[in-house]
């Protein structure tokens, strides 16, 4: 049986280095169990921000990038990009992401 990815969790964006933290959660085999890839996106660079996450799922997993997984993580990261764009720029309030998005006001 070939892994199956569970999951994929955003855990923190570092507005002063561009760093997008995330999780990706799979299961390897028929086996009960997950293992667990720990990454950081750079983004405001030049090149594809997804190449160290595609990179990993491909010699870790073996297997490519899901299409809707790039979808959903281009729309965020473009989003990203753009609020840093933007005239608060670096400066803007942190995104809240993972536990602190639920308990944001709004």
């Amino acid at each position: 049986m070939r892994a199956h990815l569970r999951f994929l969790i955003l855990d923190d964006f570092d507005p002063d280095t561009g760093e997008l933290a995330l999780r990706v959660a799979f299961q390897p085999g028929p086996e009960p169990g997950l293992e667990m890839l720990r990454l950081r996106l750079h983004l405001g660079r030049t090149g594809n921000p997804l190449e160290p996450l595609t990179r990993e799922l491909r010699t870790h997993v073996q297997m490519p990038l899901p299409p809707l997984w790039e979808h959903g993580l281009k729309t965020i990261v473009h989003a990203i990009e753009e609020e840093l764009a933007g005239p608060d720029g670096r400066n803007a309030p942190a995104l809240p992401l993972g536990a602190d998005a639920a308990a944001a006001p709004g």
